[in-house]
Parts: structure tokens; C-alpha cells; sequence
């Protein structure tokens, strides 16, 4: 089969995927909400947040995205770009632990939800697959490409594993848990610095890694990035509760 053609249905992929588990979490906040009163308008709110967070930057990474498609170098003014990612990436994480920090009500709606669904809806990630696609097609480096691209894909398949297989009364599923976690965590983190430190010309990688300004990968850094470190903290936070409740 074709590279391009890959690409082309992997990139559809990407955007449906990511919706699709955003839509999910969504329908779960308001069926909390609805389910128990205390915390009703904070699950609304929430929900409403989360769909204008995930509209707002899909328009940015496709129809908001000024830059041309020909465009092959990194250019000096892309810096600029580098730092303006960051900080639509950071802002919604430090912004959610504040949030969960000062107001009681989303603590608990977080707390309540659903772990199955939290882990197993980040099937998702086996499209950031995408990241080795263009490294094989020589528009990523491959150092960044290849390990992105297959640890996106192991996280999201064993994310449905973890998910069908759900035992977290069992020490050794809550052990896999954690790594998982931890494995989802670290290669955000590898990638990320990666790609910051080449669009900041401190290293130099070739191919420069030109796909992290467009649609699909623009949209993966600016919400799925951020979406799925909330979803992976909450992970945390309860498989840490149910560890404490089970000494």
C-alpha cells in the first residue's frame, strides 16, 4: 500500500479518534452530573469547557493554521511558533491541578469516574502511529519519528488490554497500570523536547520535523497531548486510592 495513501487515512484517523474519546469522557461528566446533584454544575461546566477546548484548537490546527503547506525548513520565525505551543499545551494541565486543588466539587467528579473508560478510551494513541509513517517517508527524523510513533501505538493498544482486563483489586494489574502510565507520560515528554529543541535550532535533526505545524500532528500537540496528561493524572490519583484502600 502506498506511504502517502497511509498517511492521508492515518491523519483522518488522528482527528476522529481524539474527538471521538473527548465525546466520550464528555458523555461520562454529564451522566455523573446528572447522576449525582453535589457536583451537577461543576460536571456541566466541565463538559462545556471540554467541548470548546477541543473545538477551539481543532480549528486552530487545520483551518486556523496560516502556514504554507510548501513550507519544508524551519524558519528562524518558528521559533516563535516552538514557544507559543508550549504554553496552549501547559496552560489546560497547570490550569486543571489548580482547579482540582481549590474546588472540591471536581476533585470529586474526577474521583468518581470511571476508570475503564479513562484508560481504555485512549485507543486513541495507536494514531500517533503517524509520527513513524512520516519518519518512513522521510518528513519526521527518525529520532523522533520512530520511537513517537511506536510507543503512541503500544500505548493505546495496551490501553484497551488494561482496560478488558480490568482487575485493579489485583496488585499486578495496578502494576501495570502505573507503567503504563509512566510509558504514556515518557514518550510526551521525549517527543516534545525533541521537537522544541530542533524548531529552536539547539540541535539539528534532519529532516526538520515540519508535520508538529500542520494538521494532524498540530492538533495532537495542542489537545491530545494536554487531554490525555489530565486523563493519565486522574489515572494516577485513583489507582493511588484504590492502592491505599487495598493495604
Amino acid at each position: 500500500m502506498d506511504l502517502l495513501f497511509l498517511i492521508d487515512i492515518t491523519s483522518a484517523a488522528v482527528g476522529t479518534a481524539i474527538i471521538l474519546g473527548a465525546v466520550c469522557i464528555l458523555v461520562h461528566m454529564v451522566w455523573l452530573g446528572l447522576r449525582e446533584r453535589t457536583y451537577r454544575a461543576t460536571a456541566f461546566t466541565l463538559a462545556a469547557a471540554l467541548l470548546a477546548w477541543c473545538s477551539f484548537m481543532f480549528y486552530f490546527s487545520t483551518i486556523g493554521n496560516i502556514r504554507p503547506p510548501s513550507q519544508e525548513v524551519i524558519s528562524p520565525s518558528d521559533f516563535w511558533g516552538a514557544i507559543t505551543a508550549p504554553i496552549a499545551t501547559l496552560l489546560p494541565i497547570v490550569g486543571f491541578f489548580w482547579a482540582r486543588r481549590r474546588l472540591p466539587a471536581l476533585k470529586a467528579l474526577t474521583d468518581a469516574m470511571n476508570m475503564r473508560l479513562l484508560i481504555g478510551v485512549q485507543a486513541y494513541r495507536m494514531t500517533g502511529s503517524i509520527f513513524l509513517l512520516f519518519a518512513l517517508n522521510s518528513q519526521m527524523p527518525n529520532l523522533i519519528g520512530i520511537p513517537t510513533g511506536i510507543a503512541a501505538f503500544l500505548v493505546g493498544l495496551l490501553g484497551v488490554s488494561l482496560a478488558l482486563h480490568y482487575r485493579p483489586h489485583l496488585q499486578g494489574w495496578r502494576t501495570a497500570a502505573h507503567l503504563w502510565n509512566w510509558l504514556g507520560l515518557g514518550y510526551f515528554s521525549y517527543a516534545i523536547t525533541l521537537c522544541l529543541l530542533c524548531v529552536a535550532q539547539i540541535i539539528d535533526l534532519d529532516p526538520d520535523p515540519m508535520p508538529i505545524f500542520f494538521y494532524p500532528i498540530a492538533f495532537i500537540g495542542s489537545f491530545g497531548v494536554p487531554f490525555s496528561v489530565i486523563l493519565h493524572f486522574i489515572v494516577h490519583t485513583n489507582l493511588s486510592a484504590q492502592s491505599t484502600s487495598s493495604d
